[in-house]
């Protein structure tokens, strides 16, 4: 007992770090749930039956936003036509999150932490380069990466929004220079990826999220590193160029580039049913769950323009594309989006000045990471995009975790 009580926050950084690896990819669902109940076990034990306490100095007011929030949720849900439906889809959404950031506070600073997340994420971004290679070649029978018929998984843009600011600030973490080629690699992979999948708001949000990784490192190594920066400008340069040549005739990226600014029947989808919901229930919202937003449309008759017949349901199936803010109010109402929107605000500000502040390099790029993925990712495709706010909660407990000691007095 006395070995286990010794060894428990091992276990802890463990099952944290499969269950990052889980979470951010398709592939994983058994060691997701099996990382999620893990954990959920051993902090259980850890600070209900040993009575070890949280360690102090978490940002606390950002967990009582993060804590509103899930009340909002909640209220949403309770108050929907169908409470236990949408109770599920909260615990469907959550369930893995909350113990993963549970884990980070519960280990706080202590024992490489950001090292252990840092690498976790790596990996994930290594296998997901795999796994939608070999699931794009299972589909378009090709392993040709530059044919005009090899088209990878949509889903996969959504997944790179989320891990491509972590590989990145990895290079200026790791010092191994096989390991940077080898993520060097992966990077100009995964940009191969995006371009024959033709979404314009990934490609708008990856090439944000590169930019803004380059004004990073710009501004911590300017002084003694200009040539290497100059460098690194023109190789992404060239880079961008080789793919934009290999890519140009390609029939998903033409069919971007004519789409040009069109909203693609979002504009649509909003006249129709956003001021709706505002109508009907602008204060908790409609609840959370897919079900309860066909049957609300269905309610009160919205046009079946935008969407499709499923066959297999038997039912029309309406497209959800208003962006994460406009859906939050659909969801939670007009309360629990002013909760989201000021959880989002305090979590971009705490980030970059956490990324400021500390002194230590890993805490330095983990912090500008997600401050990149928030406004890359969540902000800017979340305006026009319906993402997921799974990886947002983890995040915000990342962000949460006090600063160690060393170094950052």
């Amino acid at each position: 007992m006395d070995l286990f009580k010794k060894y428990i926050d091992n276990f802890i950084l463990f099952f944290l770090f499969t269950g990052i690896v889980s979470l951010f990819t398709e592939c994983l669902m058994t060691p997701k749930t099996i990382s999620a109940i893990m954990l959920y076990f051993f902090l259980i034990y850890k600070h209900l039956v040993l009575k070890e306490k949280f360690p102090s100095g978490a940002k606390k007011s950002l967990l009582i936003l993060l804590f509103l929030f899930f009340v909002s949720l909640c209220l949403s849900a309770i108050f929907s036509e169908m409470p236990l439906y949408s109770f599920e889809w909260i615990k469907k959404s959550y369930w893995v999150s909350i113990p993963l950031g549970l884990a980070v506070l519960s280990i706080g600073y202590k024992k490489n932490v950001f090292k252990i997340i840092l690498l976790a994420f790596i990996t994930v971004f290594i296998l997901n380069n795999l796994h939608f290679y070999l699931k794009a070649v299972k589909e378009c029978h090709t392993w040709d990466l530059f044919s005009k018929t090899f088209i990878p998984d949509r889903n996969y843009t959504f997944y790179l929004g989320l891990l491509l600011p972590f590989a990145l600030s990895s290079l200026l973490v790791f010092n191994n220079l096989i390991f940077r080629c080898f993520l060097i690699l992966n990077i100009f992979f995964s940009l191969a990826f995006l371009f024959p999948i033709g979404s314009r708001g990934a490609f708008v949000t990856i090439f944000l999220e590169i930019i803004l990784w380059i004004i990073f490192v710009s501004f911590l190594m300017w002084k003694n590193n200009k040539k290497i920066i100059i460098t690194g400008w023109i190789v992404l340069l060239l880079g961008f160029s080789f793919l934009a040549y290999k890519y140009h005739s390609h029939p998903m990226v033409k069919g971007a580039i004519k789409r040009r600014l069109s909203p693609n029947g979002r504009n649509i989808i909003i006249k129709d049913r956003f001021f709706l919901v505002l109508k009907h229930r602008p204060v908790l919202g409609i609840g959370y769950g897919r079900l309860l937003y066909f049957n609300f449309l269905e309610k009160y008759h919205v046009p079946k323009r935008c969407g499709r017949y499923d066959s297999k349901e038997k039912r029309f199936i309406y497209y959800s594309d208003e962006g994460i803010f406009l859906q939050t109010i659909i969801r939670q109402g007009l309360i629990g989006a002013l909760i989201f929107i000021l959880l989002f605000l305090y979590s971009l500000k705490e980030a970059f000045l956490k990324c400021l502040k500390t002194k230590i390099f890993i805490e330095k790029g983990m912090f500008f990471a997600i401050f990149s993925v928030l406004i890359a990712h969540y902000f800017i495709r979340g305006l026009v995009e319906t993402l997921s706010l799974t990886y947002f909660v983890f995040f915000i407990f990342i962000i949460a975790i006090p600063l160690s000691n060393k170094d950052n007095k």
